[in-house]
């Protein structure tokens, strides 16, 4: 008990309860050598803190405290924000201030004190002491199947059988996905926009069009799991799928049927997109999709603020820009990169045929350039929702005369020898005013085939059966569709 009124260990045991009960949470999601990792980083920092403000409070227990405190607002800003938020919404021009005043107010209050801490001391140890110990019991039971975490049982409905083809053509597959594409329907009656000149540029390339075609899911980790699982999704209901659950999906997208195919069938397998599949890592910087030690840290003041804030400033000479969610100049790398990845592979002759999966967010906002290719000056999503249709059409635009020069080169690079589809996840979905539901899955999807054979591509599909036609197509698969329906999502 002495220790317990004598040395502030708090400042370092909240640290433990906060990887003890994100693990708790988490249970199995999370690699314990992240966990090792993130405490030794964090420790490490919090023990200069500490020694820092020791000399400046003159005391041990004092700098604990405040360390402590420091960290609580770190470490569980996203906690106690959403608990506030579901109140009262609360806006950063009055949570920042209130938080720098709050600093401020411990700080003095404490160099002021007259009191040497042990109590409050004793108080913070024991009470984390209790909390980490209740934490490792969950996590023990966990362990040993005595309790069960409820967690989103998602897999997939493919019950059909897929067999190897040796004797058929293998031509590479390119699959391109435009994020956030929207069908042409809704770019006419909602954004007043005719996307012929763009359809018909692909039909001159060789390009079937599928006439109305849709997603079947909202969003992107839905709608590509179930593509590349060429399966509706099962264990899940609209009200109940929420973004925390992209951790029960991701393993399907990261070993997935259409992947596992190809490559028993002796291709060899690129990966350009931003998941995490076969081994592969996504090209993009950004983390899309919370996973592993983000689990936890996405809830953190920084991670938080990344998210939900974007700063560009300008002093003088010097730009200052942070933040957001969508960090826009490295989207935009990313982007450059998948494009000029996928045009670098398809000039390779290693005998082997490849399936390339090349994901670009385009026109998935950062919107960063207008109709003329000319930068805009937001870069963020908090372009104002009344402007999103300006905003989110002169990007379209500017991504057609791209994928323009981009599939001229691809096709150029192939000799037109290479399967190519180009097609989107899902439709834009913040128009202002708002447009119906249902209009969130109406996108575009055309396909190229060398052998210029579409007999079994036809209109109205929708994205779960866009791999079961084409390997009936390529490798003489007997698969049937699946009805092609729309299932909406609360997420």
């Amino acid at each position: 008990m002495r220790y317990l009124r004598n040395y502030p260990f708090h400042y370092i045991l909240i640290l433990i309860f906060f990887i003890t009960h994100g693990y708790s949470e988490n249970f199995g999601l999370i690699p314990f050598h992240d966990l090792a990792f993130f405490f030794l980083i964090a420790a490490s920092i919090s023990i200069v803190f500490f020694i820092v403000f020791k000399f400046i409070l003159s005391s041990a227990a004092k700098s604990g405290v405040f360390i402590s405190f420091l960290l609580l607002i770190y470490l569980f800003f996203g906690a106690f924000l959403d608990a506030f938020n579901k109140v009262v919404v609360l806006r950063y021009r009055f949570i920042i201030p209130v938080l720098i005043a709050a600093i401020i107010v411990v700080l003095v209050v404490l160099k002021k004190s007259q009191s040497k801490g042990k109590t409050l001391n004793a108080f913070l140890n024991s009470t984390l002491i209790v909390l980490i110990a209740y934490d490792l019991v969950t996590i023990a039971a966990l362990g040993m199947g005595i309790i069960h975490q409820e967690r989103l049982k998602i897999k997939t409905t493919f019950n059909s059988s897929l067999t190897n083809c040796d004797t058929c053509k293998k031509p590479d597959v390119f699959f391109i996905i435009l994020d956030e594409y929207s069908g042409k329907d809704v770019l006419q009656n909602y954004l007043h926009y005719n996307n012929n000149g763009f359809e018909s540029d692909l039909r001159n390339n060789g390009f079937k069009l599928i006439e109305q075609p849709k997603s079947n899911y909202p969003t992107t980790i839905l709608s590509l799991t179930s593509m590349l699982n060429m399966s509706y999704l099962q264990g899940f209901s609209s009200a109940d799928f929420k973004a925390q659950n992209y951790s029960d999906v991701l393993p399907l997208t990261q070993k997935n049927l259409v992947t596992d195919f190809f490559i028993s069938n002796h291709y060899k397998f690129y990966n350009l997109s931003v998941f995490d599949i076969n081994g592969q890592p996504s090209v993009f910087q950004h983390h899309f999709f919370p996973t592993n030690i983000r689990l936890i840290l996405d809830k953190t003041l920084l991670e938080r603020m990344k998210k939900d804030l974007f700063i560009d400033w300008s002093v003088g000479p010097v730009r200052i820009k942070w933040g957001i969610e969508w960090d826009a100049d490295k989207v935009e790398e990313s982007n450059i990169e998948v494009m000029k990845s996928t045009l670098n592979i398809a000039g390779t002759k290693d005998g082997a045929p490849k399936f390339v999966y090349s994901h670009l967010l385009m026109p998935h906002p950062p919107f960063r350039y207008d109709s003329l290719g000319n930068p805009f000056k937001l870069e963020n999503l908090s372009v104002p929702l009344a402007n999103r249709n300006y905003y989110y059409l002169n990007y379209l635009v500017y991504t057609n005369k791209v994928m323009e020069k981009f599939i001229s080169d691809l096709q150029f690079k192939t000799n037109r020898n290479a399967v190519i589809i180009l097609m989107s996840d899902h439709g834009h979905r913040s128009f202002f005013p708002e447009i119906p539901e249902e209009l969130y899955f109406h996108t575009i999807n055309s396909i190229y085939l060398p052998d210029k054979n579409y007999s079994m591509f036809y209109d109205g599909m929708s994205n779960v059966n866009e791999f079961r036609v084409l390997f009936n197509h390529l490798f003489n698969q007997k698969l049937s569709m699946e009805k092609d329906s729309i299932v909406h999502i609360m997420d």
